[in-house]
């Protein structure tokens, strides 16, 4: 896990969350997020981007989405999550660029899980340091 003291002073991995839910339970989410994950921001601005880039409740038919935020966002850990997914849309999200794929809904523990693997590769990666 990344520590607070690995990342420059004042500094925490910044996660953007990407989704198609409603704005409301959007900022709900990014807020319980960040209490519940104090050492990464989560953000919906996609102004000011994020270390990781968190595409949430992908569609079956994402894999142009996650293209899309590869190119956008080439420098970014790109994880992606979606119900029920299979192994065969997890190989093509992986395929079109996400560094994680998950299936969901993921339950806390994994889902913190999830997240700190993407700390822990994004500090490897150098992007979070």
């Amino acid at each position: 896990m990344v520590k607070r003291s690995d990342l420059p002073a004042g500094r925490r991995l910044r996660c953007l969350l990407v989704n198609d839910r409603d704005d409301g339970l959007s900022l709900a989410l990014a807020h319980y997020l960040s209490c519940e994950l104090v050492d990464i921001e989560f953000t919906l601005d996609e102004e000011r981007g994020g270390d990781v880039v968190w595409l949430c409740a992908s569609q079956p038919d994402d894999v142009a989405s996650v293209r899309r935020l590869r190119t956008e966002r080439p420098w970014s850990l790109l994880v992606v999550t979606r119900r029920g997914a299979t192994e065969a849309w997890r190989q093509a999200a992986l395929a079109a660029g996400a560094d994680l794929a998950a299936s969901g809904p993921l339950d806390h523990a994994r889902l913190v899980g999830l997240l700190r693997r993407a700390q822990r590769l994004a500090s490897r990666a150098g992007v979070a340091s």
